[in-house]
């Protein structure tokens, strides 16, 4: 019986770290997905904030908000295939070339969502806009392809944004770019015939 009474508790007590993980992500998040339909890449945006595709870079999703920091999307693609080690090294090297005062604040390679990914965080004390943050994340989904997520931050917002931006890179869902196409075909047809 005590036995059977400390399972339930145990369930219990697990049933309810998993409702506030995702009650957390939900509050930080929007419940609508956006899908870039090229690559498959989808993710949740943060609450109130605006999506955009500008055509002046090759970002595939610029994220604003109301709150000063911005969350940035790319596709990188690489001639050959590179490890995250080798990621790494050239995105380091790339930042303190655009930013001598650059200063790695840390970095760290592991597993989310069945893809491997790398985290980098710069802080940058001399900026037009003052102390700031860059975070880039490599996502790695396929040996030459990387979906990286980049935080743009004044160093003051950056203990608001830096949650929000590992929630929105935690929604991150891949799909086959092919099926996504035939689905939206099918729903545009569908809207003919109407």
């Amino acid at each position: 019986m005590n036995r059977l009474f400390v399972n339930l508790v145990l369930l219990l007590a697990l049933s309810l770290g998993v409702c506030s993980l995702q009650a957390k992500q939900s509050a930080l998040l929007d419940n609508q997905r956006w899908q870039e339909y090229s690559y498959g890449v989808s993710i949740l945006p943060p609450l109130n904030a605006n999506v955009n595709k500008l055509s002046v870079d090759d970002a595939i999703a610029r994220i604003t908000t109301q709150d000063g920091y911005g969350i940035h999307l790319f596709i990188k693609e690489t001639e050959v295939e590179m490890t995250l080690a080798q990621v790494q090294e050239l995105a380091i090297e790339q930042m303190t070339v655009a930013y001598p005062s650059a200063n790695a604040l840390k970095d760290d390679i592991a597993t989310v969502n069945d893809y491997k990914q790398l985290a980098l965080y710069f802080y940058l004390p001399q900026t037009k806009q003052g102390p700031w943050v860059t975070a880039q994340t490599f996502v790695q989904i396929s040996p030459k392809v990387f979906v990286l997520f980049q935080l743009e931050t004044p160093k003051a917002k950056y203990d608001l944004a830096n949650p929000v931006y590992k929630a929105v890179i935690a929604s991150l869902k891949m799909s086959d770019p092919r099926a996504l196409v035939a689905k939206r075909e099918t729903m545009l047809d569908a809207g003919h015939t109407l």
